[in-house]
């Protein structure tokens, strides 16, 4: 999984094409919030993408409109967990899950 996201078997999505930045998570947190930098933000430009024919970019363009900013780009953000690669995990996850609902087809 360190070179690619599997959200399929058999299709990944190179992860060269998905980057992260990390800044403090605010509220409560004992001695260390906002000290720790454990939130993280995934970045991900779906029509940049070399996983996905056009069609399947329109599909997720399409599904994730609400989600993409005018750059293009999909951002997803997690403070959900204590630690900084949790947050990267549960980002990766939420992606996964999109990606899924985008590329069904009903």
């Amino acid at each position: 999984m360190d070179d690619e996201l599997t959200w399929r078997p058999g299709r990944p999505v190179p992860m060269h094409e998905i980057s992260f930045e990390m800044d403090a998570a605010g509220g409560p947190g004992g001695q260390h919030a906002n000290r720790s930098a454990t939130r993280v933000s995934l970045v991900w430009v779906p029509a940049d993408s070399e996983a996905f024919s056009d069609r399947e970019k329109e599909r997720i363009q399409e599904h994730l409109k609400t989600r993409i900013n005018q750059r293009g780009e999909l951002r997803l953000r997690s403070s959900e967990e204590r630690s900084a690669a949790g947050n990267r995990r549960h980002c990766l996850e939420l992606l996964v899950s999109l990606l899924q609902q985008a590329l069904t087809i009903r």
